[in-house]
């Protein structure tokens, strides 16, 4: 019983000695400063960019797509053999 109160002991000061002896760590390094200068910058010379959008009616709908031709599910569900389904020669 005495040689686990000493075993203990000898740990916590070894734990107490390591944390002082132990020299402090920069949390973080230093932040390089930004300088902000006032003086103008040189223009561009370039036409401004223009978006044509086409008219469309509110009843278009859009592309056709046909069920299942776009594979959203592939995700939850993989495709291939070992997608997780179970084979009915397989034991439950």
């Amino acid at each position: 019983m005495n040689m686990r109160i000493y075993a203990a002991g000898l740990c916590v000061a070894v734990m107490a000695v390591t944390a002082i002896a132990v020299a402090p760590v920069d949390a973080a390094t230093k932040k390089k400063q930004q300088v902000y200068t006032t003086a103008p910058t040189a223009p561009v010379n370039r036409p401004r960019a223009r978006v044509t959008v086409a008219p469309r009616s509110f009843l278009d709908a859009g592309t056709e797509v046909l069920p299942g031709e776009r594979k959203f599910t592939d995700y939850a569900f993989p495709v291939g053999p070992y997608s997780g389904a179970i084979r009915s020669s397989e034991p439950l």
